[in-house]
């Protein structure tokens, strides 16, 4: 840390940086350096991973020594655990626990509930796509291959043209945040999908192959010791042990997602709200440099902040319960938007164009992607399915197919509150975490 430090001081222009800053040590294997570490500070950052090896310890020694939590998990089953273990817990000793504080979730969290606040009338579902440009030599985190073995039943939907659903923890976060400000501000809750942009046919193929690998080899305990001893293989050497990011690399990459707002106008009256004058669209773009490491650093420091100006105010204004809650449901999105627009992660909102001929939002998109990129979107309503062509020019089509959402999704949906199913969580933690030493 002390020598990281000094690379930072050519940046920071601080000098004897390292001095300045206090270090503690804090070892997840000891419980007792954490709590004394933690003890000195009001909001914990964990930046460790993956959550679902390494973030429980971490969570219970914050509510011990009662200090505020947050981290960057993607990953949806932790993050759904946490709640039901220690949202009491934390609910007493008056700290807040806010998972998906990075890439995963704020964008998508953030920006759904920021589109809400900006909807010129009722919003009702939004359908987010996430579009990732990478260095072709670009590696990722062994640990985040680890993660992805933890969520694999999350690989299960079949993709549509060149858009899959998103196996991230986006739409599960999206949905608690909505949850929650309904129970707690009767918020009318929106309703959301999020799918990944896959390019062209190679990444496409690619893609296929990670899921089956994943689908197959993670069914019995000795194919997934494979998964995790040779996985530089399995994933087709996205994820190799012992090689970092290159920052070179890195600084090629850039995201963007696209969240395409479906509701009705102000004029219409809640009482006379139906699929058929569901016409009021509007579009929020979020563009941004590398999205797994660089914009998460951004996102994360800058969440933190935002985090710790609401702490003030809830002490002296408690108007959110303390608990395990997502970032939406205390983070302020618009100053956050404003801050992110400063960091340079670019966020675009506009309103619609409707031609009552063909029902159809254009929205030019200003300083986000190639020049005359267009997103296109016809009417899409509760009860349908749309299905998502992503072409080579960057435009965004949403086709309508006649389709009703899976009855198992509207069970989902009228029963609040979170299941996990004990089986269906297995955490092999000693031979885990051999796997990335």
């Amino acid at each position: 840390m002390k020598c990281y430090l000094d690379e930072m001081e050519p940046i920071t222009g601080v000098v004897d940086l390292h001095r300045k800053i206090s270090i503690y040590e804090a070892d997840v294997n000891n419980f007792g350096s954490m709590t004394k570490a933690f003890g000195q500070s009001k909001l914990v950052l964990n930046c460790i991973g993956p959550y679902s090896l390494l973030g429980e310890p971490v969570v219970k020694a914050c509510v011990e020594s009662k200090s505020h939590y947050m981290d960057l998990s993607g990953e949806p089953l932790f993050l759904e655990s946490m709640d039901l273990k220690y949202n009491q817990a934390a609910r007493e000793n008056g700290i807040y626990i806010v998972g998906s504080c990075g890439m995963d979730s704020i964008p998508s969290d953030i920006g759904t509930q920021y589109l809400k606040q900006k909807f010129n009338g009722q919003l009702n579902h939004v359908d987010h796509c996430l579009e990732l440009w990478s260095h072709k030599d670009c590696k990722f985190s062994y640990a985040t291959w680890i993660s992805l073995l933890k969520e694999r039943n999350l690989f299960t939907k079949q993709s549509r043209g060149y858009i899959v659903p998103f196996p991230g923890s986006d739409r599960s976060v999206v949905k608690r945040t909505q949850l929650y400000r309904y129970a707690l501000f009767n918020e009318l809750p929106v309703q959301m999908e999020a799918y990944y942009a896959i390019p062209d046919l190679k990444q496409l193929l690619r893609m296929m192959m990670l899921n089956f690998n994943l689908k197959l080899f993670t069914k019995y305990q000795f194919t997934e010791k494979l998964l995790k001893e040779y996985g530089h293989i399995f994933s087709m050497g996205l994820f190799k042990k012992n090689v970092f990011p290159n920052r070179d690399h890195l600084r090629e990459n850039k995201f963007r997602l696209s969240l395409i707002g479906h509701g009705w106008p102000t004029s219409i009256p809640q009482l006379s709200m139906n699929e058929a004058n569901m016409t009021k669209r509007s579009a929020l773009i979020i563009n941004g440099g590398d999205g797994a490491y660089t914009e998460t650093a951004t996102i994360a420091v800058q969440t933190a902040l935002n985090l710790l100006d609401q702490i003030s105010k809830q002490e002296i204004n408690r108007t959110i319960p303390c608990g395990v809650i997502t970032p939406a449901s205390i983070i302020e999105c618009e100053l956050l938007v404003s801050k992110l627009i400063q960091e340079e992660v670019v966020v675009e909102d506009f309103e619609p164009v409707v031609e009552e001929a063909e029902v159809e939002l254009v929205a030019e998109v200003h300083a986000v992607g190639p020049q005359d990129s267009v997103v296109v979107v016809d009417e899409l309503v509760p009860t349908i399915v749309p299905s998502i062509r992503i072409d080579h020019d960057l435009s965004v089509e949403v086709r309508v197919e006649e389709e009703g959402r899976l009855a198992e999704e509207e069970e989902e949906e009228a029963t609040p509150g979170i299941e996990v199913d004990a089986a269906d969580v297995v955490v092999e933690e000693e031979e885990d975490r051999d796997v990335l030493n």
